[in-house]
């Protein structure tokens, strides 16, 4: 059993580190570095943060300035550096804004910035906004059961979310279940729960 990234070189986690991206037709817009969000519910209450700017439309467009104001809807930011190099290629102007550091979020919106957010991640989640598809991978895939009544009370808690290995893909108009499948689990059942007969254990 395991998350689906863990790039520590040192080979230990170190907080769950997540990357949230957003894309639109197959290109990355922007991506962004939270040093303790990992974890499967507060991941989730993230991506509905965003899901929700979109569906309210609530964004200038599925472009890099729009991916930018719906990462900043999370509390996230620039830093100075990834700032000056969005800035060089022409993707920013003015000065850097004041920026929370990274456990609120480093917004990257360069190639060499957004592949240092993936080189330092845990978990990925990524926000497709043409397809209305959040790409959800922060959880574990139970291999195998030793608690059998455990297992008869977590069937179905979902059902019909496409999943692929370990990853999820999680149509916009049911965030809001899924969160708060995740959330009864954790209460109930340590966190685990199902998909079409597929268990998976939420990282809390």
């Amino acid at each position: 059993m395991g998350n689906t990234h863990n790039n520590n070189k040192k080979g230990n986690k170190m907080g769950q580190r997540l990357n949230i991206e957003i894309m639109s037709n197959g290109n990355t817009l922007a991506n962004c570095y939270y040093h303790w969000s990992g974890y499967t519910a507060t991941s989730l209450e993230l991506v509905k943060t965003i899901t929700d700017s979109i569906e309210s439309g609530d964004y200038s467009g599925n472009n890099v300035q729009g991916a930018i104001e719906l990462l900043r809807k999370t509390g996230a930011e620039f830093n100075g550096e990834a700032w000056e190099a969005a800035k060089k290629e022409k993707l920013v102007e003015g000065d850097c804004p004041d920026c929370l550091g990274r456990n609120a979020g480093l917004i990257a919106v360069t190639e060499k910035e957004m592949k240092s957010t993936r080189d330092w991640e845990e978990g990925r989640n990524t926000i497709e906004l043409d397809k209305k598809t959040i790409r959800f991978e922060c959880l574990w895939k139970m291999e195998g059961v030793e608690d059998e009544d455990i297992w008869e009370r977590i069937k179905d808690l979902f059902t019909n979310i496409d999943v692929s290995a370990y990853i999820w893909s999680i149509p916009f108009d049911r965030i809001d279940e899924v969160l708060e499948g995740v959330l009864r689990a954790q209460k109930e059942t340590r966190g685990r729960f199902s998909i079409d007969g597929q268990g998976f254990t939420s990282i809390f």
